[in-house]
């Protein structure tokens, strides 16, 4: 898959990764409701450009891919956290956000795929619900599947 480019800066400064870094590693490690709440509602609150979208997406997949080896756990929680951000978007809007996340998707789902051959039916749970619900593209679905 080709990668996006980023959006081009209008003036716009990248959100507080390192924020983003402390909540992220609480969904992470925890993978609770409440934890992927504060993620979902610190994402929504930053992601105000495409370019803060498209940073916000991009930091998913670089620490869904560098979690190593055994931990699919995390990697299952960030698409958790991905699966709340796409429910909101389709029931509250938020089209640029959930492009974002589409792009960063892919390899995000692949990587914990990958992983695990005990855990592949949490993941097409998962996907099954996006897919009923329309909350991504056919041609993501397809691209998933």
């Amino acid at each position: 898959q080709q990668q996006q480019q980023p959006p081009e800066t209008s003036g716009h400064q990248i959100p507080d990764m390192r924020e983003f870094e402390n909540i992220l590693t609480q969904v992470m490690d925890k993978g609770t409701k409440d934890a992927i709440s504060v993620g979902k509602n610190w994402i929504f609150q930053v992601a105000q450009s495409d370019y803060h979208c498209y940073h916000i997406a991009q930091y998913m997949y670089f620490r869904a891919s560098g979690v190593g080896e055994g931990a699919f756990p995390q990697k299952l929680h960030i698409v958790y956290l991905i699966s709340d951000i796409l429910h909101r978007c389709a029931r509250k809007g938020g089209q640029e956000l959930k492009q974002a996340i589409e792009t960063a998707l892919v390899p995000i789902f692949c990587v914990a795929y990958s992983q695990d051959n005990d855990n592949k039916q949490r993941l097409s749970k998962v996907l099954g619900l996006w897919e009923q619900n329309g909350y991504i593209s056919k041609e993501t679905t397809e691209s998933l599947k």
